[in-house]
């Protein structure tokens, strides 16, 4: 029921449709120091990855220009030096996300292209990287409770404010994250600047937005 791919530092693509049978399948990727691209579906037909777990990487590129969607459990992807999502993934499952594994390393989670976005259908949502990017659809993220943590401890800006190497979240930004809770973690030792962030920037957040 398991599949897992293991490598010595080369990288791993992906360049056609990935199958899954929904209840049972598990694709599990060790790339080291390589990069992970999927540059095809990852589901086809209803078929669909049940488990997806990026253990280790370099970078991770969801390139595949339209929706992919998991199955229903707990998904985890990581990689030291950044995630860029270019085509729109689905879930019903708790997805982790760690852009920035190797403290230091400047690791950047983006969702990027008009009409991307990452639902996990009312399931939590754990972002860690040194640098959100969300320059998608909105909503960009659209998600259940959902925690944004600054990997380095480097400092938050939220809203007008930019803080030199640290996680920053603009207005715009802010207001293409559809959630019904928001945590934003400053991490070990880090600081969180909010400036110029208006009710519109926060409106969809339907609960509590936390600031730690």
């Amino acid at each position: 029921t398991g599949s897992g791919l293991t490598g010595t530092g080369g990288n791993v693509t992906f360049s056609s449709t990935i199958v899954g049978d929904d209840a049972t399948r598990e694709l599990s990727i060790t790339a080291g120091t390589g990069a992970v691209q999927f540059n095809g579906f990852l589901n086809t037909g209803g078929f669909r990855v049940n488990k997806l777990t990026v253990v280790s990487s370099n970078t991770i590129d969801f390139n595949a220009g339209s929706t992919s969607t998991l199955g229903s459990s707990a998904h985890s992807i990581t990689a030291a030096n950044g995630i860029t999502v270019n085509g729109s993934i689905t879930t019903s499952a708790q997805l982790t996300v760690n852009a920035d594994s190797v403290t230091g390393s400047g690791g950047t989670f983006t969702v990027s292209g008009g009409t991307t976005v990452i639902n996990t259908n009312g399931a939590q949502l754990d972002i860690t990287a040194d640098e959100v990017e969300l320059v998608g659809a909105s909503p960009s993220l659209n998600s259940g409770v959902t925690s944004i943590t600054d990997s380095d401890g480097g400092g938050v800006g939220l809203g007008a404010t930019i803080v030199t190497n640290g996680l920053n979240i603009n207005g715009t930004e802010l207001q293409n994250i559809t959630a019904t809770g928001l945590t934003i973690n400053a991490g070990s030792g880090g600081s969180i600047t909010v400036n110029g962030i208006t009710a519109a920037n926060s409106n969809n957040i339907t609960g509590t937005l936390t600031l730690n």
